[in-house]
Order: structure tokens, then sequence, then C-alpha cells
């Protein structure tokens, strides 16, 4: 159980983690940004710049309609006379900040041990595609805005703090279209539990019309930059993202490599179920706990949608954006009880030795252990 002392502990915990990141990242100037990792970048950064006015370049409804915060990002930016690129990283660090205040706050609601508790607090800040990426490419914070929506949403829900959670759902809608998994689940969870689950019809309501008017706002500013419905279709029409993995036209063998590319971001998570695992017998029936069923739901849709899009639409996106899903993996796991806490001392050892390690990414990490161990192998075989 979580008490005064041991949340002091997580604290400061979390500031050292943050600390060790910024030390050992590599932080690209926005043309390396464009190269590794945040192509999409140059239409954020029009976003902002163009503050207050419209995007003065074309782009696609897709990035068109996550204006809300890279607009916020340049009122800042003009407000304190500062290069929008910098603004971002620096919001970065922020929202890292408050994404570990609140995942805190969970642990503390749902009474976990320390020692459960730091483990997670590990396993997400060392992911180096919620941290190393966001701080490396800033121009993807939506993405890492998107995540602290999830915690802030999870941590609602495990306090019943209704303006919490109307606050969590704003920032959700207003960051990604990936929030539309919200509402199907919230539908789906709802139709399946009946007067069982947490949400009455009302708040359901609520909800979606809350999810449409958002949509209402970012579809108008998209509508206003982009005036071609025809471009790029064939890659972004509703077939081709729920059913290009099974449309496109792609090797067995690229197809089966893109399904493994998640592990680079899921592999510490698997190791750790795979060692500390509860031992349970496996049944089929649905879970008791309606929570459970929600957050499996909302993984399934955020992690599915990627991978349905196919190599050609997601490509290596495909870690980046099944990893929005991580921090509800994990919380789903410590609600069905299988995310457990470490108790053999050496073995913990090892798999913070583990993760930290994993953390070393080659291209957004200034470790180049990963870099140097592929050239070894090389060289060896």
């Amino acid at each position: 159980m979580i008490r005064n002392n041991s949340q002091v502990i997580l604290y400061f915990y979390s500031i050292f983690l943050i600390l060790f990141l910024s030390l050992t990242n590599q932080y690209f100037d926005y043309q390396e940004s464009i190269i590794f990792g945040g192509a999409d970048g140059e239409y954020y950064i029009n976003i902002s710049k163009s503050f207050p006015g419209l995007a003065e370049s074309e782009m696609m409804p897709i990035h068109a309609e996550r204006f809300f915060f890279y607009y916020i990002f340049g009122f800042f930016s003009k407000l304190l006379n500062i290069e929008v690129y910098y603004v971002y990283r620096f919001f970065v660090f922020i929202i890292l900040g408050l994404v570990n205040i609140f995942l805190i706050l969970i642990c503390k609601s749902k009474n976990l041990d320390l020692r459960l508790s730091l483990i997670i607090l590990s396993l997400i800040n060392l992911n180096p595609y919620i941290s190393r990426l966001n701080i490396a490419v800033p121009t993807v914070v939506n993405d890492l805005i998107f995540i602290f929506g999830l915690t802030l949403f999870l941590y609602s829900l495990e306090s019943r703090k209704t303006k919490i959670l109307i606050t969590s759902l704003i920032i959700l809608f207003f960051a990604r279209q990936t929030s539309i998994a919200i509402i199907i689940s919230l539908i789906f969870t709802k139709f399946v539990y009946r007067e069982n689950f947490f949400f009455n019809n009302k708040k359901i309501f609520l909800i979606i019309l809350g999810f449409f008017f958002i949509y209402f706002i970012n579809y108008q500013y998209s509508s206003h930059v982009f005036n071609d419905p025809s471009y790029r279709w064939e890659q972004y029409s509703p077939e081709m993202r729920l059913f290009g993995f099974f449309l496109q036209d792609v090797a067995i063998e690229q197809k089966l490599l893109f399904l493994t590319l998640p592990f680079l971001s899921f592999f510490p998570l698997f190791l750790y179920i795979f060692i500390f695992r509860k031992v349970k017998k496996i049944t089929f029936s649905l879970p008791e706990d309606p929570k459970i069923f929600f957050y499996l739901f909302i993984c399934l849709l955020i992690v599915l949608q990627p991978i349905l899009s196919g190599f050609l639409v997601t490509g290596r996106n495909i870690i980046r954006l099944t990893t929005l899903a991580y921090i509800p993996i994990i919380f789903l796991l410590v609600n069905a009880s299988v995310f457990i806490e470490l108790k053999n001392k050496v073995i913990n050892v090892f798999f913070y030795f583990f993760v930290v390690t994993w953390s070393f990414h080659p291209t957004f990490s200034n470790i180049k252990f990963f870099k140097y161990l592929s050239k070894g192998l090389k060289s060896f075989f």
C-alpha cells in the first residue's frame, strides 16, 4: 500500500527518471526531427506559426484535425517570443511530469505496493517510444498529450472524479481521432453489462455529444485548410484504414515484419508478465468487473487501428501508434491481477537493469549500446 513516505519516494523517483532521460537523450533540431520520426512536423509547425490565423499551407485532414494544442503552442510562442519548436520541447517535459504525477495518484488510489509502483513508473518512463521519441522529436508532442489524456482518464475512473473525467475527455477528443476508441468502448461495454456498468445512459449520451461537438470544431478548422478530398484518398479512405492490412499488395515477409515491430516498445512489459505473472487458470468467460472489459476493449481498438491500416499506410509508425495503449494495458493487467510485485531481489535488480538498457534506443538515446552491439554482431557473423 502507498503511504505518504512511499508517495514521496515515488515523486523523487519520477524526477530521477526524467533527469536521467534528459541527460541521456538525443535533442534533434527541426530538420533532423523530420528525418527521425517527425515527418508530419512541418504541418504542426505551420499550424503553430499561423496563430491566430489558419495554417498557410494545405494539409491532410488527419493532421489539420489535431490543430488545437499546436494552436495553443503557437500562442505561447508569440506571447513569449520563443521559437515554437522549443515551446514544443518545453511542453514535452511538462507533460511527462504530469503523466508521472497522475500515474502515482492512480497507484495510490489502487493501494498498490511501493515496489510494484516503482516498476510501473520504470516501464512507462523508460519506454523509448513514450519518453525518448518525444524528447528528441517534440513535433509529435500531440501523441504524448493523448497519452496524458488517457492517464488522466484512467485516474478519473479509478478515483471516480467527474471533473477530471470531463477534462480528460476534452484533452483526448482534441488530441487525436483515436479517441473514438473511448466512445465505441463505452457503448459496447454498456450493451454487454447493462446496469452493472458504472456509466449510466445519460452520462454516455453527454460524452458522445461532447465528442461530436469537438469533432465539429476540428472539422471546421480542417475544412478551411484542405480543399481536395481526392488527395491520397486511396491511402486514407475508410476502406484502407480498416482493411488495408488485408487489401494491400505487400509481400508476406513484410507483413510479418510489420506485425513484429510493436515488440520494440512492448518487449519489457511482455518479459515482466512472462517472468512474474500469477499462475491462474485461463477462462474465456466475461470478466465480472466491467472496468476490466472496458479497458480491454479500449486497448484492443487503439492497437488494432494502426495494424489494420497496414504496412503501406502505417509503416514504422505502428510502433509509436500501438504504444498509445501502453499505459491502459498496464492498468488492465493490474486490475486483472496479472501484473504483480517483484519479490526476488536478484531478478528484481536484473529486470531494472534490462529496462534501463532497453531504453537506450539507438536513434533517440545518446548511449549507443545497441548501435555498437548491432555492428559487433554484423562483424561476428
